[in-house]
C-alpha cells in the first residue's frame, strides 16, 4: 500500500566522545531562552532556565518550557486553545531550537506549540467503544522540526551536549512504564553529529533535507533522522516524543471525529504535501495552511511520516488495545522498530488516512518528527 516507503534511507551514527553526562555546569555563562537538565531530588530529571547571563535553579515537574496558559487566541508560542483556534503566548518561553530562526512559512515562530486540553477521543476516528482513548492536556509542535532548529541542536551536540539517562518522560507526570532515555541502549546510534557540517548524510532512494549553513533549506522538515536522534532533540529543546494516542488525538480531535486534520474535505494538494516524486526534497512545513487543523497544527497528514513513542506492534494490534488513559505501547527491546504516523510527502494522497502507520527506527528521507510539550 505504501510502496513508496520502501525507498527510505539509512542514517547511521557514531558515539559522541563526551566526558560528562550532564550540560553546561551550573555557574556556566548563558544566554536568554537557553535550559540545561538538571537532576531532581526524586530522581528524575528537570531543567535550568537562563537568568541574568546564569542557569538558574532546578526546575522539576516541567519540561522547562515556562509560563501559564494564555488567553484564547493566535500568536505566541501557544498558550490555552480557544474553540477553533490556537493559544497566545502565555508566557511561554522560546525553546533553544528557535534561537535566532526566522519565522516559519506561516510568520509564527517555528517553536510554536499549541495547547490540547484533555480529552476523550476515537482513535484513528474509528467510531466503536474500543478505539475510545484519553489523554492528559500536553502541547505539540504546530509545526514539524525543520532544518534550522535541529542546526542549532547539531550546534548544541558539537558542543558537548548529551542525554541525561532517564530525561525525556512526558511530564509533569510519566506514562506508565515510561523508561525515558537508555543511553547504555541508543549506543551505537547515538552520533556525535560532528561530520554533518562538512558531509551531509545520504538518504537511500532520496535526498537529505539537511543544511551544514543557514539558508534557503531552514524551513524545511528535517529527514534522514533515527529514533534516538529524533528522541534526543526532544528532550534537549525542552520536551518529549508524543505517543501515537497524541499524534492521533491531534489529527482527530475531541468531539465528533475529523477523518482529516481540517476535517472531512477529501485530500488534496492543496490541503496535504503529498503526491511528489522521490527526487528532491520535501517542500517547507506549513507548505499547505489550509489543511491546518483546528488547533493550529500543521502536516499531520503529508509532508513527512512522524515518529511517536511507541514501538511497532503490528498494523493490525493498533488501535484495537485498550486505551483509558494516556496509553503507549512499550517493548522490552527498546531497539525494536518505533510507530511512524501521517504519511510522508512522497505518498499518494489515496495512501493516506487516519490510522496510517508504518514501523521504522534509523531514518528515511520520507520521515521526520515533532515533539510534545508539557501544557504549562
Amino acid at each position: 500500500m505504501l510502496s513508496r516507503f520502501s525507498t527510505f534511507g539509512l542514517l547511521l551514527g557514531v558515539l559522541a566522545s563526551c566526558s560528562s553526562s550532564s550540560t553546561n555546569p551550573a555557574s556556566a555563562a548563558c544566554e536568554p531562552g537557553e535550559l540545561k537538565q538538571c537532576s531532581c531530588p526524586d530522581g528524575g530529571t528537570g531543567t535550568a532556565p537562563c537568568q541574568s547571563g546564569q542557569f538558574g535553579a532546578c526546575s522539576c515537574g516541567d519540561a522547562g518550557v515556562g509560563g501559564g496558559a494564555g488567553a484564547a487566541g493566535t500568536g505566541g508560542l501557544g498558550g490555552a486553545a480557544g474553540v477553533g483556534g490556537s493559544g497566545g503566548s502565555g508566557g511561554q518561553k522560546e525553546p533553544p531550537s528557535c534561537k535566532g530562526l526566522s519565522p516559519c512559512p506561516t510568520g509564527d515562530s517555528c517553536c510554536k506549540s499549541p495547547l490540547l486540553p484533555a480529552g476523550s477521543f476515537s482513535r484513528d476516528a474509528l467510531l466503536e467503544a474500543k478505539y475510545k482513548a484519553k489523554v492528559s492536556a500536553f502541547r505539540l509542535d504546530a509545526f514539524e522540526v525543520t532544518v534550522g532548529r535541529f542546526r542549532n541542536f547539531v550546534s548544541a551536540v558539537v558542543a558537548g551536549w548529551k542525554p541525561q539517562a532517564g530525561s525525556g518522560k512526558h511530564q509533569p507526570t510519566a506514562l506508565k512504564d515510561e523508561p525515558g532515555w537508555q543511553a547504555e541502549l541508543y549506543i551505537d546510534l547515538w552520533p556525535s553529529l560532528d561530520g554533518w557540517n562538512t558531509n551531509v548524510p545520504k538518504c537511500q532512494g532520496g535526498s537529505a533535507s539537511w543544511s551544514p549553513a543557514a539558508g534557503t533549506n531552514d524551513n524545511l522538515p528535517m529527514n534522514c533522522v533515527s529514533f534516538p536522534q529524533a528522541y534526543a532533540f526532544c528532550i534537549w529543546d525542552g520536551g518529549y516524543l508524543p505517543t501515537e494516542a497524541e499524534l492521533s488525538y491531534a489529527w482527530v480531535g475531541a468531539d465528533a471525529p475529523r477523518p482529516f486534520p481540517w476535517g472531512g474535505a477529501p485530500v488534496t494538494t492543496k490541503l496535504a504535501t503529498v503526491g511528489f516524486p522521490a527526487q528532491g526534497l520535501p517542500p517547507p512545513v506549513a507548505s499547505t495552511p489550509s489543511g491546518a487543523s483546528p488547533a493550529g497544527h500543521f502536516d499531520l497528514l503529508g509532508s513527512l511520516f512522524e515518529y511517536a513513542l511507541d514501538h511497532f506492534n503490528g498494523a493490525g494490534e493498533y488501535p484495537v488495545s485498550p486505551c483509558d488513559d494516556n496509553c503507549v505501547r512499550l517493548s522490552s527491546n527498546p531497539k525494536a522498530d518505533r510507530a511512524i504516523r501521517g504519511g510522508g510527502w512522497v505518498n499518494l494522497a489515496s495512501e493516506i488516512h487516519a490510522g496510517s502507520r508504518l514501523p521504522w527506527f534509523v531514518g528515511g528521507h520520507n520521515t521526520g518528527f515533532r515533539c510534545a510539550r508539557p501544557p504549562s
